[in-house]
């Protein structure tokens, strides 16, 4: 009796999980879409009731924000197989491109618009943080001058909690893919460049929309080469 049972329980999970099931007409799909650097091509895989995978092999998105993205939604389209997912915030163009590329790719694939609807349900789960959290030192910023506060203060005994409103973190040490701001006017006079640490230190405050410390900027520009 309780084989009967179960056997019956799976096939009506069957049955339910056949119904829920969108179906695709198998094949590889391309779509070329504009993303935050250069137009790409989005290739996307199907089986009959699945996203196989998602290839992006030409992109020139920017390592560490819009390449981080593009693996992030890729991977939860595909584990979801849901369009339903939420952009990575910091990288929303290129969210919009791989989203917007695979939408189109399904419809190549001959999805009918019930089964698009069914896709584009969201399907992310939000987990409330609790009301009140205890801490010694809270980093506003997770980019590379927070993240090394929030590991010297941890490193030093601290309880921390770093806060970042963008998907990712890193800030723009992320873009800067490992180059440094220094004026180094014995080179630079050689090349014909004029610069100089004051001119490091003024354009440092500008960018910082003169709201910076003035003596950490004059530290950070008067160090900088060194």
């Amino acid at each position: 009796m309780l084989l009967t049972k179960l056997s019956v329980a799976v096939g009506l999970a069957g049955v339910a999980l056949a119904a829920n099931a969108v179906t695709y007409t198998p094949g590889t799909y391309t779509e070329k879409v504009n993303g935050h650097n250069a137009a790409f091509t989005v290739k996307v895989t199907v089986s009959k009731n699945k996203i196989e995978k998602i290839e992006y092999p030409d992109n020139l998105e920017t390592i560490g924000v819009g390449k981080v993205a593009l693996e992030k939604l890729s991977k939860k389209i595909i584990d979801r197989q849901s369009l339903g997912v939420d952009n990575v915030t910091g990288a929303t163009i290129t969210s919009f491109a791989l989203k917007g590329a695979v939408k189109k790719a399904l419809e190549q694939a001959k999805v009918s618009k019930a089964d698009m609807a069914k896709l584009m349900k969201n399907s992310e789960k939000y987990t409330a943080l609790p009301a009140e959290i205890k801490t010694n030192v809270v980093v506003v910023g997770g980019g590379g001058s927070g993240l090394a506060s929030a590991i010297a203060a941890q490193q030093a005994g601290a309880k921390v909690i770093v806060l970042e409103k963008l998907g990712i973190l890193g800030g723009s040490t992320n873009v800067s893919e490992g180059a440094l701001n220094a004026a180094d006017p014995q080179r630079q006079g050689k090349q014909g460049i004029e610069d100089s640490i004051q001119k490091h230190y003024e354009q440092t405050m500008k960018g910082g929309h003169n709201i910076g410390n003035p003596d950490l900027v004059h530290y950070l520009t008067d160090h900088a080469l060194e």
